[in-house]
């Protein structure tokens, strides 16, 4: 399971613990985990602190996994969205990020004009995102709907996506 990869840059530290770790950092203290039910498990027992919510349905795609994220979160003005895939957040990002938040609807940090992680949605996307039904729509799809801003920062890494074993490998073994 991707969540549980080991964030080799800190050892004994997984993806998981290293993400919730930065956005501690920046001063995020309501954090949602939405995870399938062993890693969910699995997550209660080491971050106590965070809200963890069962996925059990995960072919229903990521908005179904954003909207169970949502419901269990407290109401909030803004939310960012976090893929467990890229564990290379920075605090200096999501502070970017914070600063920006009124410029759109959605914010994203951007690398050589392609758009990357994590999002920070606006209360207006949160809405929407809870009223969807359908979910054949991709996450993309539906933020299109909205206004965007691009906040250029100079880090590949927030475009990385690491799905296979030559993935984990191009970033942390060398």
């Amino acid at each position: 399971h991707k969540a549980l990869l080991p964030y080799a840059n800190n050892p004994g530290e997984t993806f998981l613990q290293h993400i919730i770790y930065v956005y501690r950092e920046s001063g995020i203290n309501n954090i949602t985990v939405v995870a399938n039910p062993e890693i969910a498990s699995t997550t209660n027992e080491k971050n106590k602190e965070v809200v963890v919510v069962e996925n059990n349905f995960q072919e229903k795609g990521r908005l179904f996994s954003l909207q169970l994220g949502l419901k269990a979160g407290p109401n909030v003005d803004y939310c960012f969205v976090q893929n467990i895939d890229n564990p290379f957040v920075t605090k200096e990002i999501i502070e970017r990020l914070i600063q920006s938040a009124s410029q759109a609807d959605y914010i994203t940090p951007v690398y050589k004009d392609k758009g990357g992680h994590p999002v920070l949605i606006s209360s207006k996307v949160i809405h929407y995102i809870l009223s969807i039904e359908n979910y054949d729509a991709t996450m993309k799809d539906e933020l299109e709907k909205f206004s965007r801003h691009k906040v250029p920062v100079d880090d590949a890494k927030t475009l990385a996506n690491i799905n296979t074993l030559e993935d984990f490998n191009r970033y942390f073994v060398q």
